[in-house]
């Protein structure tokens, strides 16, 4: 419905009672458009609608639900249409609001202070205490002006758009559809939304405050400066609480464009904000600090990455809505071993890019949760979480994409129709599923299928004649087993008419080539001038290549084992190859072009033994792997209480370990421990595994120096020795005994050691105090020293 003309409650209480005042600065929309418009507002107009509002009938205007069912949008984007009709909400339809404050069923806590009411402003913000209807927005913090704005900036709804307001009992939703912007210009449009809830609504994934965008086309009215929708005082969009200090700032918008670095720096382009959403939780008591806000809106898409060397690169930007902060971005993906970070720059925005790259034992769905922290007091974290999809081809090409087409002259039509996938590319330049020559072609013409992040590549010898061709058929009168047809084509038909394919009475094919199986065939061939022409031939079937591996086990542990190859009977002499390991390597074939061979290889790893006839060039591959035993090494260690140690694994050929596990979960070869125990590491190949442990004794790394001993032979405390838990705690250990004066009276670099009282020339020292100094380094290279006296 249209947006009515009302003036605001106390305006139809004065207007009832004295009249029209002399005292009060009447206007009618259109003398207030032309002031705005020429910059003459004085601030104290009162706008006079065309059509006058009974105020008593003003609160049913809103559009109140109390038992709504409202289900957000789809996809990442938040917005959700308007569930109830137009607002009817001032006299004018540029730069008013609300004539009334809008009641709330629930209580809205906005940095801490609790709102019952609010007042939805035409220039695209809520207020909470007054209307406000100021169309050039100012940049956040500020007093005065206690809003929330998806868009604050010169709304103009005189000829498009709409504005709408609905209320539950747990949430409010604002939304200002298709909006133009002042001087009644509605070449380009703005569609937002704002939604409050109690804290509880699910239509808010966590907090009270979501803000969600459409397409958003515009940022600037002309009495703002601005020139077609664009510059002069950029749009604003935020909250502010009012008092010049509790405060975000998403950004300010003042041209098109994706461009956004955050509440600071330059202005941002609007395009930025097109299907956004962004949520917040404004509840606290001291004003609080607002969390970081994401501003990768992937959230509700899974990312594809196929498996054999595909990468997927993904930025995380976010951004701290106070402007003075700098936001810190980390990762966690707990299932995805092969994550690069490409850069993690710090900043406001910061902005984090993973690489992720496609590997088979990673195939499957995988989380990664990414969380930018700002450093406000105190610090506040949002985590994202993003569902990764690492594809295996085979699944993701469950069915080959196969290049159909129809042979003859151009224009000639190929196109990927066997099955459903996700985008293509031909080397003619289309992405659609079809690309079409309408000239002669006689190359290979390519595409690229992509599926579930995985792509194939078809490359398909293609010959499209400008004019029809002559008569010249080629083939091999063999229907080879890998397609069970023999293509019949013919090589030159430039003065071809038309040509049929038969099998006896029964025409097969109109094409000037054909897929033919086993069996007796005839071509009619018609040229340009009239002339026809048959000839006949037959087809014959070839029989498949079929690998047998004789003596197959898993594992060779010497490498002159011999493998013994046999192919079946019927198949025709061809050649014996061989594809080594990456990692190199030889293979010898006793008979490399006869039906059966024997194989030696000259390194371990995994060879594709390959048969190929001489007719059809069939072949067939087998796959054989020669893989050494696995075996493994890990020490135990002593471990100072307090310290940490470093526990190494010593792998017999690692590069052919497909799983490396400890006890722990972690799955690198060295761990660093800090408690003591058994710690278990499993090492797997292919074939087998191999279990090591290690025991982990911690110790109580320091010693206890007694300060009196009575060495005077009774056989009780008659030497001096260091108290510690045991040997071999220490590295290095000295001890040096001196009496008061200093003079060396006992060495010794054994913590066993003891003093028996006696000097260095083997006399006993007389009764009295001596001194010493222990300087020790513990097995964690710790330094130790201790003085004191006896």
């Amino acid at each position: 419905m249209n947006i009515k003309r009302a003036l605001f409650i106390v305006l139809f209480g004065l207007i009832s009672s004295a009249g029209f005042s002399q005292q009060i600065n009447y206007v009618t929309t259109s003398e207030y458009r032309d002031r705005k418009a020429h910059g003459t507002l004085v601030g104290d107009e009162v706008i006079l609608g065309d059509n006058m509002v009974n105020p008593n009938n003003l609160p049913n205007a809103y559009h109140f639900v109390h038992h709504l069912t409202i289900q957000k949008a789809t996809g990442c984007s938040g917005y959700f249409p308007p569930p109830g009709p137009a607002t009817d909400i001032s006299g004018s339809p540029d730069d008013n609001y609300s004539p009334a404050a809008i009641p709330l069923s629930f209580t809205f806590c906005f940095f801490g202070d609790n709102y019952n009411t609010v007042y939805m402003n035409n220039n695209g913000n809520i207020s909470f205490g007054a209307g406000i209807g100021t169309f050039t927005p100012n940049a956040f913090p500020s007093s005065g002006n206690a809003m929330i704005a998806p868009f604050w900036a010169d709304f103009d709804f005189s000829n498009c758009g709409a504005i709408y307001c609905t209320t539950t009992p747990t949430a409010a939703i604002f939304n200002w559809v298709d909006g133009g912007y002042f001087n009644a210009s509605c070449d380009k449009k703005n569609t937002c939304q704002v939604v409050i809830t109690n804290g509880l609504d699910p239509l808010i994934n966590g907090g009270n405050v979501a803000i969600n965008y459409a397409d958003m086309n515009w940022t600037t009215g002309d009495a703002s400066g601005g020139t077609s929708g664009f510059g002069g005082t950029p749009a604003t969009v935020g909250a502010n609480r009012g008092n010049n200090l509790d405060y975000f700032q998403l950004g300010l918008f003042d041209h098109a464009g994706t461009n956004f670095d955050g509440p600071g720096g330059t202005t941002d382009g609007v395009d930025f904000l097109d299907n956004k959403s962004y949520f917040f939780d404004f509840c606290s008591s001291t004003g609080g600090n607002i969390p970081p806000i994401p501003l990768n809106n992937n959230t509700c898409d899974t990312l594809g990455v196929c498996h054999i060397g595909d990468t997927l690169d993904i930025s995380y930007p976010y951004v701290s809505p106070e402007n003075s902060q700098t936001t810190t971005i980390t990762y966690s993906a707990p299932t995805l071993s092969n994550v690069q970070v490409v850069s993690n720059t710090p900043g406001n925005p910061g902005t984090l890019t993973l690489r992720i790259i496609g590997a088979l034992e990673t195939v499957g769905f995988h989380q990664i949760t990414v969380t930018g922290t700002d450093n406000g007091t105190p610090a506040a974290s949002t985590p994202v979480t993003y569902v990764i999809q690492v594809t295996d081809p085979s699944i993701a090409f469950p069915v080959e994409p196969l290049v159909t087409y129809t042979q003859g002259c151009a224009p000639i039509t190929f196109a990927i129709s066997n099955a459903q996938f996700d985008g293509f590319l031909w080397s003619t330049g289309s992405t659609d599923s079809t690309t079409t020559i309408n000239t002669a072609y006689d190359d290979t013409l390519k595409v690229l299928v992509y599926n579930q992040g995985c792509v194939k590549e078809i490359d398909t010898l293609v010959h499209v004649p400008f004019d029809p061709p002559i008569f010249d058929i080629h083939n091999s009168f063999h229907a080879c087993p890998n397609t069970g047809v023999d293509h019949i084509a013919i090589g030159d038909s430039l003065t071809m008419a038309s040509m049929t394919w038969s099998q006896g009475s029964t025409v097969i094919s109109n094409h000037f080539s054909a897929n033919v199986a086993p069996g007796s065939y005839t071509a009619h061939l018609v040229s340009n001038d009239g002339c026809q022409n048959d000839t006949t031939f037959t087809i014959t079937s070839q029989t498949p290549v079929t690998l047998n591996v004789q003596n197959l086990k898993c594992m060779w542990y010497q490498l002159n084992d011999t493998l013994h190859m046999v192919t079946n009977t019927g198949a025709e002499p061809g050649q014996w190859t061989f594809i080594p390991p990456s990692s190199g390597g030889t293979a010898t074939f006793s008979n490399p072009h006869m039906l059966t061979t024997d194989v030696q290889v000259s390194a371990y790893g995994t060879y594709q033994l390959i048969y190929t006839d001489s007719v059809c060039h069939d072949d067939d591959t087998a796959t054989v792997e020669f893989i050494p035993g696995q075996a493994l090494d890990i020490l135990d260690h002593d471990l100072c209480l307090g310290y940490s140690v470093e526990i190494l694994s010593v792998i017999t050929n690692p590069q052919y370990a497909t799983s490396i596990l400890w006890s722990t979960g972690e799955t690198t070869p060295t761990i660093t421990v800090t408690q003591g125990g058994y710690y278990y590491l499993t090492v797997t190949n292919p074939c087998q595994s191999a279990t090591d442990s290690s025991l982990i004794t911690i110790k109580n790394c320091d010693i206890n120096m007694p300060n009196v001993f009575t060495p005077n032979g009774d056989g009780i405390n008659d030497v001096y020795k260091i108290i510690t838990e045991a040997d071999g705690i220490f590295k290095t250990f000295h001890i040096a005994i001196t009496d008061r004066w200093g003079v060396p009276i006992k060495e010794y670099d054994n913590v066993t050691g003891t003093w028996d009282g006696t000097n260095g020339n083997g006399k006993m020292v007389s009764d009295g105090t001596y001194f010493y100094t222990v300087k020790a380094t513990t097995i964690q290279d710790v330094p130790l020293t201790k003085q004191g006296f006896i």
